[in-house]
This record gives structure tokens, C-alpha cells and sequence, in this order.
């Protein structure tokens, strides 16, 4: 640096030092009116705004003593106003136009030194140099504090509420004043796993107009429930979650509880369907409609006396036993009705009724008085390959 240029900037520095309490007061004023604190803030919120408002200053004009591109460390009192900034949630936006209303005061402070002796025009556009550069380090340095305080904030606001909710689902008396949500209405409990568990959660409820409470126990699963203090149509629920949920996402629904212990109760349903969910992405499966399916996944017991009752006899004597469960499981589908099952599988109404008529003599008795439960062992029959499949729920998993 020329030397000439250097005595003109140094006595721009000294300048600015020796005005230091004013240039203070005008940018406190000037930062007051850009982006005013926020009325709920504390007192060491804003006793660290004014330090960090003098730290900067005497930043900026230590950054133009030394010149050369080369500037001092940043102060520690502007990293830990940002942190403060975060966790009172004052948005970066409004931190930064904090800085850069005070650079400009500084600025003008430079130019008025010019004004008083325009020789030092030339180290005043150096100064003004070396001051933007200083601005740009504190800008990088603060924005990525303010950024890493604010997610460590969330993190420890949304586990802080995956706490509370779990002590409350285990039946612990708490205060739920803190939570946006009427615990004393009725609730529709929802586990939904998947890459936009969340985001699929949210819009459903945002469709249907229903208060939210949410809770992410872990990064892909989401426990919630919809505040339902109306009328509730599940046909226009069932709609909606089509819309909303994406093919990735799988959506178990508890049924229409009420009260505290129902917001429990239904959220124990959603989480018993979520098996059953997990075999279905994009699709929604309600707890009360699948119950008996979703019994026989958790339960050893009841899955092999489905298996005893109905696919032993079956596949008795029949080596191509597959073609008869494919027939009743199509027949059942189509609600019994033969002409619709002949129509599907590709053969003759007649070759249905004979299949038919051979399934109820090796069950020994008719097909109406197999009731569900017939359904539920064929369906457990047909999935059973691939119960360690991709959707990773095996049977008896407790989810």
C-alpha cells in the first residue's frame, strides 16, 4: 500500500475511534428503526444487541487500520449474539439488516471525514473498502451461527414434544396447555411412515380443515392426529388421503375416538395397522375395516388356526390347490357373485360354481357361513412369500 494512501487511512481509523461513541449511538438508533427487537426478548438478549453493536464497530475499524485485505478476528460477542438471535427466533433476515444499516452508518461516517479534508479521499475509498470486506466476514460468519444454533434449536423443541407426547400416551398427567390442540374433542390417530411423512400429514389435515398435533419420533416416521370436533365423513377422509399421500408414504388410521383416552386409544389402533400399511404404500388402511387382518399379523395363535381351519382343507389332496384360492379369493372379492368371477379369471360361470361347490366339501360347510375370517386366511396364504418382502414388516412384528 502506498504510504501516502496508508497515513490517509490510518487517519481515517483514528478518526473513526476517536468519534467511536457516536458512530454507536447512530447506528443503535439506526438499527433500532430498521429492525426493532422483538418485544419478548431478555434482558441478556438485549444487553448482547448493544455489545455486539459496539464489537462490530470496533471490528470494522480495526479491519481498516490494518488494511491490505487483512482483517482481525471476528469478535466473540457477534457469534454469540447470533446464537441469542436464534433461540429468542429472530429471523437471520432481520440480523443482517442490523449489520448492514450499521455499515452504511459507518460508511456515511467515512464520508464526512472527506467532507472535512478532501485530501484523504483517496485513503477514505480504501477505508470504505476495507469496511465492506469486514462487513462480508461477519456476514458469513454470523449467518452460519445463526444457522447452526437455529436447527440445534428445532431439534431440541421437536424432541422436547416427541417427550411430552410419549409421556402422555403412557398415561401420565400433564398440562397440555402448551399444545395447539383440544385434547377434549374427538381424534382421528395416524402413524404415517415414508420418505414426506410429514409433509403428506400436514396436507391432509390442511385438506380436510382439521386441527393438527404432530410429532416426528424419527426422520421418516410421524405419529399424528386430527382434532375432530364436527361431523366426520370417513368416505371424504379416505378421498383425501389418496390425494394427499404420496406413493411412498404408508398411512395407518386409528378410528373416531374421544377424549384423552381416546386420543390414546386411536393412536394404539394406528400403530397396530401400521404393519398392514407398511404392504400398502400410497394407500390408506383404517384400523376398524382391517382389524381382523391386522390381528393376524401380530397374532401366532389366531394366524395358525386360520390356516388349520380353512387353507389345510383346501389344499388337501390337491396338488393344484393355488388355482382353487385364486378362484375363492376373486369370488369373495366380487361379493360371491359368479358371473363377475368368471368374467375376471377368463372361464365359464360354470367352471366357478364347480370350483365353488368343491371348496365347500373340502371345508364342509357353505361359503356363507365362513364369514371374514375365510377372506383373512386367504389373503394371509397369498402374502405369505413375501413376508420379509421389501416392505420389511414380517409377521408378528410390533410396530
Amino acid at each position: 500500500m502506498d504510504r501516502l494512501i496508508r497515513a490517509e487511512v490510518g487517519y481515517v481509523a483514528q478518526r473513526l475511534r476517536d468519534r467511536r461513541g457516536e458512530i454507536v449511538a447512530a447506528v443503535l438508533s439506526r438499527i433500532d428503526a430498521v429492525s426493532p427487537p422483538p418485544d419478548l426478548v431478555d434482558e441478556e438478549y438485549t444487553r448482547g444487541l448493544k455489545s455486539a453493536v459496539v464489537e462490530a464497530i470496533e471490528y470494522g475499524i480495526g479491519a481498516v487500520e490494518l488494511g491490505g485485505g487483512r482483517s482481525p478476528s471476528i469478535p466473540p460477542a457477534l457469534l454469540l449474539q447470533a446464537r441469542l438471535a436464534a433461540s429468542h427466533r429472530v429471523s437471520l433476515d432481520s440480523v443482517l439488516r442490523r449489520y448492514i444499516a450499521g455499515h452504511a452508518m459507518m460508511t456515511q461516517f467515512v464520508i464526512d471525514e472527506v467532507r472535512r479534508d478532501s485530501a484523504t479521499a483517496p485513503g477514505s475509498a480504501m477505508a470504505v473498502g476495507q469496511l465492506t470486506a469486514s462487513l462480508d466476514r461477519i456476514v458469513d460468519a454470523v449467518s452460519e451461527e445463526h444457522t447452526r444454533e437455529s436447527q440445534t434449536q428445532m431439534k431440541t423443541t421437536d424432541q422436547r414434544l416427541v417427550d411430552l407426547v410419549k409421556r402422555l400416551l403412557g398415561g401420565e398427567l400433564l398440562f397440555t396447555d402448551q399444545f395447539a390442540y383440544d385434547f377434549g374433542v374427538r381424534h382421528v390417530g395416524i402413524l404415517a411412515s415414508g420418505i414426506g411423512a410429514s409433509e403428506a400429514a400436514r396436507a391432509l389435515a390442511k385438506a380436510l380443515d382439521r386441527r393438527l398435533l404432530l410429532v416426528q419420533p424419527t426422520e421418516t416416521r410421524v405419529w399424528a392426529w386430527l382434532e375432530v370436533r364436527a361431523e366426520f365423513d370417513w368416505r371424504e377422509f379416505e378421498l383425501a388421503a389418496g390425494r394427499e399421500t404420496g406413493p411412498a408414504v404408508a398411512l395407518a388410521v386409528g378410528g373416531l375416538e374421544e377424549g384423552i383416552v381416546g386420543w390414546r386409544r386411536t393412536h394404539r389402533q394406528a400403530q397396530a395397522a401400521s404393519p398392514l400399511a407398511a404392504r400398502r404404500p400410497g394407500a390408506v388402511v383404517r384400523y376398524g375395516p382391517n382389524s381382523l387382518q391386522i390381528a393376524a399379523l401380530k397374532d401366532d395363535l389366531f394366524r395358525a388356526s386360520l390356516e388349520e381351519m380353512y387353507i389345510e382343507p383346501l389344499s388337501r389332496g390337491r396338488r393344484e390347490d393355488s388355482v382353487l384360492q385364486d378362484t375363492l379369493r376373486c369370488y369373495l372379492a366380487k361379493g360371491r357373485n359368479a358371473v363377475s368371477t368368471a368374467a375376471a379369471l377368463g372361464v365359464s360361470r360354470r367352471t366357478v360354481g364347480n370350483r365353488v361347490q368343491l371348496a365347500e366339501e373340502l371345508l364342509g360347510s357353505p361359503l356363507t357361513a365362513c364369514g371374514a375370517a375365510l377372506e383373512v386366511a386367504l389373503w394371509l396364504e397369498g402374502i405369505k412369500g413375501d413376508s420379509n418382502s421389501e416392505s420389511g414388516i414380517a409377521f408378528g412384528s410390533d410396530n
